[in-house]
């Protein structure tokens, strides 16, 4: 077993632990359901709600004792479960039911995280990158309930480029009740930054603007929030459910804001995240990207431009992603109503991928390397391959637009490290990125950062020392023992 590092970044503060990671944690550990034990014991009612039905991630030992510490405990009478709360959220321990007479132990004795918003991140291990033995994947029940509505879920628009998908909901979701009011109070906060901060409202109100022109989201009606609603108002409309809403730039450069919304909002203990599924991770393996990217002397690049926004929902998954806006000035509230895919949804990651894929199947040729390649030459939005001659690059890229452009996903910012790739005619004087990298066209070479420390995992091999990976070391075959990148992580 290797170990691994880990962070819990909780408040903006890290913690930091040491782990060892293995192939399966724990066996034959009962789930608990706990909407229906909680309402057995009177101190633990109002506890947040939280039926998760995933396997055992991660085990916290008790020697992370700045994690675990109880800030808040909650007993009952004797016998019955306690609750603490820690920096990780609220964890219950204790019998589950009553113990019978006749038994030595109660029925069920569990711990059980039953809140937790925490974003844990992995450093993955250097010393295993490209060299892993493969391994077999498992699914959860919730798993394989995702890839099951991904194989019906995702329907093609009649006569027009593009899919329409209807979200993977549990039957939790009829039960999300109108929030307005808490949407209401999110938007308050939102514009009193503006008064702070001038910069901030143009680049909001812009990327606004940018999706009711470009159709991703609608004008569904206006208000006086200073009157309240009386019968046939809109506002008392069934069905529908608000988004909070959060700028956030790209880049440390402030480029692009984008809205992000929060999925995560609660009302009543529900939010839109906790009655979806969110589905597995259809994510390549990021060596694997890079290797593929790295193995042939022609490379080449780009991006699918807005990906999660050329999938339509449809309309009444769309009710449940209204949000409210205010335009600088005026009185009056506009509900506004996302018609796409959001970046916020927890299965928003899967279904783009997947509805990728689906494109690719349906109107790729057969058996042809550009499918190949749409199917496993992706990391996110982001295409990375390579082939041996400049023709090839051409005629491919060629398919692989044309095949995508037949699902809605548009290819942009190509990039090619040869003089003579004549799609969208690229600029290979200057270096751009690649999974977070900087890569030089021109040079050829890949500069990568890799810290000894955590960073935030999301398309990144992380950083110590400004490093080269030359073309003519990276052959996918080079690959074994402690050879090619892992080398570059000593």
């Amino acid at each position: 077993m290797a170990p691994v590092k880990i962070n819990f970044k909780v408040n903006q503060t890290t913690h930091q632990v040491v782990a060892f990671s293995m192939n399966n944690i724990m066996n034959g550990v009962e789930q608990v359901k706990w909407s229906s034990w909680k309402v057995h014991f009177e101190h633990l009612k109002d506890l947040p709600r939280c039926d998760s039905y995933r396997e055992t991630d991660v085990l916290i030992g008790l020697d992370n004792v700045d994690i675990l510490k109880p800030l808040e405990v909650r007993t009952g009478a004797k016998g019955e479960p306690y609750a603490e709360r820690t920096l990780l959220g609220w964890v219950a321990r204790g019998p589950a039911a009553p113990r019978r007479k006749d038994e030595t132990l109660g029925q069920q004795v569990w711990s059980h995280f039953v809140k937790s918003r925490v974003n844990v991140e992995r450093f993955f291990d250097g010393e295993a990158l490209g060299t892993e033995v493969e391994k077999e994947v498992s699914y959860s029940k919730d798993d394989l309930k995702m890839m099951k509505h991904l194989s019906n879920g995702i329907k093609k628009i009649p006569d027009m480029p593009g899919y329409v998908f209807k979200l993977p909901s549990r039957p939790e979701v009829e039960n999300l009740k109108d929030n307005r009011r808490i949407a209401e109070q999110r938007l308050a906060g939102l514009l009193t930054r503006f008064v702070r901060d001038s910069e901030f409202e143009a680049d909001y109100e812009e990327a606004i603007n940018q999706y009711l022109e470009r159709g991703y989201d609608q004008k569904i009606y206006e208000y006086n929030p200073e009157q309240e609603p009386e019968l046939g108002d809109p506002r008392l409309e069934n069905g529908q459910f608000f988004l909070p809403h959060q700028g956030v730039y790209k880049t440390e450069a402030k480029e692009k804001l984008r809205v992000v919304f929060d999925s995560y909002a609660e009302h009543d203990g529900l939010s839109l995240n906790t009655v979806l599924y969110c589905g597995p991770k259809l994510l390549m393996d990021i060596s694997e990207v890079l290797l593929r990217f790295r193995e042939f002397g022609v490379a080449y690049t780009a991006d699918v431009s807005d990906m999660f926004s050329k999938i339509f929902l449809n309309e009444q998954d769309a009710k449940k992603h209204r949000f409210l806006w205010k335009k600088p000035g005026q009185d009056m509230i506009q509900v506004l109503q996302m018609n796409r895919l959001t970046f916020g949804d927890g299965p928003s990651p899967c279904l783009a991928i997947a509805t990728l894929r689906k494109t690719a199947s349906e109107f790729g040729k057969p058996g042809s390397e550009a499918v190949e390649t749409i199917q496993n030459g992706f990391y996110v939005d982001d295409l990375l391959d390579s082939v041996p001659t400049l023709e090839d690059a051409n005629w491919k890229a060629k398919e692989i637009d044309g095949t995508l452009r037949k699902g809605n996903f548009v290819l942009h910012k190509w990039l090619c490290n040869k003089a003579g790739f004549n799609w969208e005619e690229p600029t290979i004087e200057k270096a751009t990125t690649v999974l977070r990298m900087a890569w030089n066209a021109m040079e050829d070479t890949i500069a990568l950062k890799v810290s000894v420390g955590m960073r935030t995992w999301k398309r990144k091999l992380s950083t110590f020392k400004m490093t080269r990976i030359d073309r003519a070391d990276c052959g996918r075959k080079s690959f074994g023992g402690r050879s090619g990148v892992q080398e570059l992580m000593q």
